[in-house]
């Protein structure tokens, strides 16, 4: 027969056992959530700028070794400021959080969706050619201009998109390139898209 003592012992070592476990679990949920907090926008919900500098530093590192095409793309925000300014900024916060919302149910789980500025999102399409990029922000725009409408806020969207066939050098040059097509769009009458191809 077992002792009464060596059943006590193994209730005490389970109860540790599974109190240990308990804890591991919550230790290991919280470093995960301190990990999304870290590259997350706290205000839309989309990833943060480091973290979209860490995804396209993986991007170029991925094409120098396969040789795949990507696209990246900066939107922004036409007529922000009329909106901070005529409705508050409680209003203009409501605006980036629908916009981070709208792009990331309309782009793939494999995109990347950051706000890197006040009004300004990067976006990152691996694996995506110059006219699949065209058609994805042509109907994210499209959605985008719906949802805006909805909600009564005046504001469209200036894009700038460049599908990189051959990887610039660094993040930073990459988005110098991207963010001069942005501005070329705001200058040409804002709304619109402009795109290139950097190829060999």
């Amino acid at each position: 027969l077992v002792s009464q003592g060596v059943i006590t012992d193994g209730i005490i070592t389970l109860i540790v056992f599974l109190a240990a476990a308990f804890w591991l679990t919550r230790v290991k949920a919280a470093l995960a959530e301190e990990s999304r907090l870290a590259r997350t926008d706290y205000m839309t919900g989309a990833m943060n700028r480091r973290h979209f500098h860490q995804m396209a530093e993986m991007e170029i590192k991925r094409f120098n070794r396969y040789r795949r095409t990507f696209t990246v793309a900066l939107l922004d925000l036409d007529n922000f400021k009329s909106v901070n300014d005529t409705w508050g900024h409680a209003a203009g916060d409501r605006a980036l959080r629908l916009v981070s919302q709208t792009l990331k149910e309309n782009l793939r789980d494999t995109d990347t969706v950051a706000r890197i500025g006040g009004d300004e999102f990067a976006l990152l399409l691996p694996e995506t050619e110059a006219d699949d990029a065209r058609t994805v922000f042509s109907h994210a725009r499209q959605r985008l201009q719906h949802v805006m409408r909805e909600n009564r806020l005046p504001v469209t969207f200036s894009i700038g998109m460049i599908t990189f066939q051959t990887a610039p050098q660094t993040v930073s040059e990459m988005l110098h390139r991207v963010d001069g097509l942005m501005y070329h769009a705001k200058h040409n009458g804002k709304d619109r898209i402009e795109s290139r191809v950097l190829a060999v």
